[in-house]
């Protein structure tokens, strides 16, 4: 089993401060996160010290998972951007992103899939659970 500094996540969208705070919490303790966002919405070149992507494409290095924080319009792209990278293995949208067509394409091509969840609630229940 890859332990958590072996896992890079991405997250799609800087819209919130729930974000700003799981990603701080991620980053202090086992995970490195590139963030993705279409610049021409933030004027960042960089968020917490990391490079801001245009889209998931741009990335050069390996993704295992995508956390996405954005409108569930948007997640189809994603799913098709990650189908293209071909290193993805997780989809996460976050609560209230529901897309199930999307869900469904990410499934058809060996992706697991999480809708309408916080990943940050998730990960302190498995915690806690050990």
């Amino acid at each position: 089993m890859r332990g958590y500094d072996d896992v890079r996540w991405e997250k799609v969208g800087y819209e919130d401060k729930m974000m700003v705070k799981m990603m701080v919490k991620i980053i202090s303790r086992w995970l490195k996160i590139i963030p993705v966002y279409p610049t021409r919405l933030l004027k960042k070149e960089f968020i917490l010290g990391e490079k801001v992507y245009n889209d998931l494409i741009d990335i050069p290095e390996k993704v295992d998972m995508v956390n996405i924080f954005r409108k569930p319009a948007v997640v189809k792209t994603v799913v098709e951007q990650s189908i293209q990278r071909g290193d993805v293995q997780v989809i996460w949208a976050q609560v209230e992103i529901i897309n199930n067509e999307a869900g469904e394409l990410a499934q058809k091509n060996g992706m697991k899939f999480v809708q309408n969840l916080c990943s940050m609630v998730q990960h302190r229940e498995l915690i806690n659970k050990k």
